[in-house]
């Protein structure tokens, strides 16, 4: 319920972007979260996060990420340095382990450009109608396990009737 009423209004974010998201826990909780918005400076951005302990305490994980995340949209950033301030802010309010994968990607309405930065496990594919290609091509360290974030950065474009789909491990296999 915390993740549907957290969520931005509306799902068509600009002419020609629609946005939807869904959340899937076998828990009575969600230890993740997707979140997504127009940004002060014209880009859409869009996130997605999973905390790596499938407990209550993984949701408070995640909800503290979403909540440093939402503290740092109101200024410029790059999808690295949103990061990096998200895991400043886990790796400072506590001394337990809170750990976390997360991508975030900006991206411009006018243009279909954009770029994304992936900490830990999320997998993301661009699909279209000629096929699909990986977003990004790897997973990396979560945030929350070292002070200084190492992230893997890429650039994309999204073209005509292609579309971004990105999803954590919540994600059934079968």
């Amino acid at each position: 319920e915390w993740q549907y009423t957290g969520l931005p209004a509306g799902s068509h974010l600009a002419p020609g972007w629609k946005v939807d998201g869904m959340i899937e826990s076998t828990n009575d909780w969600a230890t993740g979260w997707h979140h997504w918005d127009v940004l002060p400076d014209g880009p859409l951005m869009l996130a997605i996060a999973q905390s790596l302990q499938a407990s209550a305490t993984g949701a408070l994980v995640a909800a503290s990420a979403k909540s440093a995340m939402i503290a740092h949209l109101g200024y410029r950033h790059t999808p690295s340095e949103i990061l990096q301030r998200i895991n400043d802010t886990l790796w400072q309010s506590s001394s337990a382990e809170q750990v976390v994968s997360m991508i975030y990607l900006r991206v411009s309405p006018e243009t279909g450009e954009g770029q994304v930065a992936l900490a830990g496990d999320i997998n993301s594919l661009i699909v279209g109608p000629y096929g699909y290609r990986p977003l990004v091509g790897q997973s990396s360290c979560p945030l929350g396990q070292s002070i200084d974030v190492d992230c893997v950065e890429s650039t994309f474009n999204l073209g005509n009737n292609e579309c971004l789909l990105t999803f954590s491990d919540g994600l059934p296999s079968d």
